[in-house]
């Protein structure tokens, strides 16, 4: 792990494990069936030393907008009590190497803060059981992640809203199953990139992963890398490149490989100087080896959002034109997401080529 976010999240992670083990907290056996949650989470509570956590604070800071900082900060906090989860439930700590992003927007941020919203939600609802919490004074359902703002451009504060919002549904399992959780002084920081920020997202919601023994069947990461031929074929007024052989034996490794250099090309197609798309590492990202479906599924995601705001920047531009006929496996591998995101690939060096004629034209 080479950022400092990383580094800390990881840090907390030692920190927390260490107080646990010093005081003769135990790891229980990995659980099979999730709703079994609650008899372990009561029976191992007791180990679990030190007081409740703080409650998450509060979504914009009394002197100004939010910062990266805040929002950082705001992610360790719910970090902490991811921890508390994962050493009551048995589950393993994440080991996953993260995003390493070099341009990123508060877009970008909210759209996988929305993602890690959705799967606190989903274990609040699995672990506590359905709970009725207060509305806002704004009325927004709370089983619901908070949509974009429509009538401007997305802030850090709408970032920090979601994130506290997702710790709400954290904080619900921890108080109702009575999980006592450690106080752990935060990593002290003056200042925190944007791409820090959404890699502490990230490694959180990969973390939730886990403890929602959550596995990603191809088909759904083949639809999402479906949908953005779709749009992409949008964008192109109606291109839909004719889909290469299947190539049997691919590994999820290869389609990942692919949509890197899909959002490479989309970084190319976007307007200058802002980031289309979210820019990873892409020299590191390709060297990774232990990837998964569901590593390709989050990839396909972050790219289709990033294909759905470049379709509603241009607007009324955005053609509807009838949608690529490709071939439906009933079974879905690998390779056939692989077949697919080659279809994408060829679209997206399209797009990149009429944006880069665009602007040697434009001067």
């Amino acid at each position: 792990m080479t950022t400092t976010a990383a580094l800390a999240g990881c840090s907390l992670r030692r920190e927390a494990a260490k107080a646990f083990r010093a005081a003769g907290g135990r790891t229980w056996p990995r659980l099979r069936h999730r709703r079994r949650w609650a008899a372990w989470v009561l029976a191992a509570a007791a180990t679990v030393p030190g007081q409740g956590a703080e409650a998450p604070a509060p979504t914009a800071d009394a002197t100004g907008p939010a910062q990266s900082l805040d929002v950082y900060q705001a992610v360790m906090r719910l970090q902490l009590d991811l921890e508390a989860l994962r050493w009551v439930a048995g589950e393993p700590v994440l080991d996953a190497a993260p995003w390493i992003a070099v341009a990123t927007t508060p877009r970008h941020l909210f759209y996988q803060a929305q993602v890690l919203f959705g799967k606190a939600s989903q274990i609040a609802d699995e672990i506590a059981g359905p709970r009725i919490l207060p509305l806002p004074d704004d009325g927004w359902r709370r089983s619901l992640p908070r949509p974009a703002p429509q009538d401007r451009q997305v802030e850090l504060d709408d970032v920090l809203r979601v994130i506290t919002d997702a710790h709400d549904r954290v904080r619900a399992v921890i108080e109702l199953q009575n999980i006592r959780t450690i106080q752990l002084d935060l990593p002290v920081r003056e200042t925190v990139t944007a791409g820090e920020v959404l890699t502490a997202i990230v490694q959180a919601s990969w973390q939730l992963d886990l403890l929602l023994n959550r596995e990603v069947p191809p088909l759904d990461a083949y639809n999402l890398v479906m949908s953005a031929v779709n749009r992409t074929g949008d964008l192109l007024g109606g291109v839909y490149p004719t889909a290469s052989e299947l190539v049997i034996g691919e590994r999820p490794l290869d389609a990942y490989r692919r949509l890197i250099s899909c959002m490479d090309l989309l970084q190319l197609a976007g307007e200058p100087g802002r980031a289309a798309a979210l820019g990873l590492d892409i020299d590191r990202e390709l060297a990774r080896e232990n990837v998964t479906v569901a590593d390709v599924h989050h990839l396909a995601a972050t790219l289709l959002s990033d294909l759905d705001h470049m379709a509603s920047e241009l607007g009324s531009q955005a053609t509807k034109p009838p949608k690529g006929e490709y071939p439906r496996p009933r079974f879905v591998f690998p390779s056939h997401i692989d077949q697919m995101a080659a279809v994408l690939q060829e679209q997206l060096r399209l797009l990149a080529a009429s944006a880069e004629a665009a602007a040697a034209e434009d001067g």
